[in-house]
């Protein structure tokens, strides 16, 4: 063995820095100090080298053991396997933070019963997280979704608990259970048809709640009886509120866009279109109170009832009547046919302007006297034995009297007198 020293003045100490060389030839630096014993590492080169003590633990101290140990570094395995094996509970740990990379496609594999147990289990460079089972996917973590290639199924003990949280994955058998449970034929409307027992209503956001939209040529019916009743049953639709601005409504017309009748919480019924009874009748119509309302027959016929007895008192009757006052006709004239009669008593039949009375006879009523006026001036009075005029009598031109009974003319008399004019003519009247 060759051994160089250094020689350091460092004030009044000397510091000598021993470096020996091995047999192999390896140069082992020294550690500069002259407290401690310096022993010169022998490492062997060959096998059949004796080492020595040192040697011996430095070179277990790099191993693991196989009845347990604990590693300080990372353990690289290129093209071979990390098996644990042999009695029951054998395992492979990582502790302290310590964990277990596999890179470049490798792969965990677990025989028998083995299992692996870990708090966190990552994926490397953000590829996905294969769990296999004979070298089959079983469940995939993927960046966005979990896969599972097989059906996911939990144990008889977590299935009792199972849906106990919002998030939790149910297992079939608890959906079944619950839709079991849920009674729908008693619970929910079967879209084939069924019968509701409760209130239905919706979102004040939802225009169009029901929409029935039969093919062209068919039939849409909302059936609301099955069968008769021997007791009163009702169906009502309710328009709550007593307001006359809630309302319910019926449209019509270009894209049903005019409202044909509106009803009112308050109890009023509107139309805005024409309604036809198609020859069928309004029944049980109440009297009316405003001049707009709709009769019903009774009130018509109680009303001109009444109306006719007070018009007696105020109108003539055709069939016959009598008048208290004076009947005035302005235009048209009076014209009595049939050889019917118009009686006068106590009164007068009075012509004014132009008007004239046309007639075959003139009489009066019983055997009073008649008297012809103008201007109420009595110009005839009719009496049983002889008529009386207040004013001289004259024919309308030149008249030919040829009867006896003719009254004639002061003229026919003064051109036939026997007196010509010569004297005066007395006429002694019987």
């Amino acid at each position: 063995m060759e051994v160089t020293a250094n020689v350091v003045l460092n004030n009044a100490l000397a510091s000598v820095q021993v470096v020996p060389v091995a047999f192999n030839g390896e140069v082992l630096p020294g550690n500069g100090s002259l407290q401690n014993d310096y022993v010169v590492q022998f490492f062997p080169s060959v096998a059949s080298d004796v080492p020595s003590y040192d040697y011996v633990d430095s070179q277990d101290n790099r191993r693991v053991l196989k009845t347990g140990d604990t590693m300080s570094g990372t353990l690289h395995m290129q093209g071979g396997d990390v098996v644990a094996y042999g009695n029951a509970g054998s395992q492979i740990k990582a502790v302290q933070g310590a964990g277990i990379i596999i890179q470049d496609h490798g792969s965990l594999s677990v025989e028998g019963s083995g299992r692996v147990y870990t708090n966190f289990a990552s994926s490397q460079s953000n590829g996905d997280l294969h769990i296999q089972r004979g070298n089959s996917d079983r469940l995939i973590v993927g960046l966005y979704y979990t896969q599972f290639k097989r059906p996911a199924r939990y144990d008889g003990t977590t299935m009792a608990t199972a849906g106990d949280e919002v998030n939790d994955l149910i297992p079939r058998g608890y959906l079944d259970t619950r839709i079991n449970n849920l009674d729908l034929g008693n619970t929910y409307v079967a879209k084939a048809g069924d019968v509701m027992f409760g209130e239905l209503s919706w979102d004040d956001n939802v225009v169009d709640a029901i929409k029935i939209a039969p093919v062209e040529g068919s039939q849409a019916i909302i059936n609301y009886f099955e069968n008769p009743t021997t007791q009163t049953t009702l169906i009502d639709l309710k328009l709550k509120g007593d307001s006359d601005t809630n309302r319910y409504r019926i449209l019509g017309g270009d894209s049903a866009a005019n409202t044909m009748v509106t009803y009112t919480s308050s109890g009023d019924i509107i139309y805005s279109t024409d309604v036809s009874m198609n020859n069928y009748k309004v029944t049980d119509l109440g009297d009316p109170s405003e001049t707009t309302d709709a009769a019903n027959k009774g009130y018509v016929d109680n009303t001109i009832s009444q109306a006719t007895d007070d018009l007696a008192d105020i109108y003539v009757a055709k069939t016959g009547d009598t008048m208290t006052g004076k009947l005035t006709i302005a235009d048209g004239g009076l014209r009595v046919s049939n050889s019917q009669d118009i009686n006068v008593e106590g009164g007068d039949v009075r012509v004014t302007n132009s008007g004239n009375v046309i007639s075959n006879t003139w009489k009066s009523v019983g055997d009073s006297n008649m008297s012809i006026k103008r201007d109420n001036n009595t110009k005839f009075n009719i009496y049983s034995t002889y008529t009386l005029t207040s004013q001289p009598l004259r024919y309308n031109g030149a008249v030919d009297t040829q009867n006896d009974q003719d009254l004639i003319t002061k003229g026919y008399v003064d051109s036939n007198s026997i007196l010509n004019g010569k004297g005066t003519f007395y006429q002694t009247r019987n």
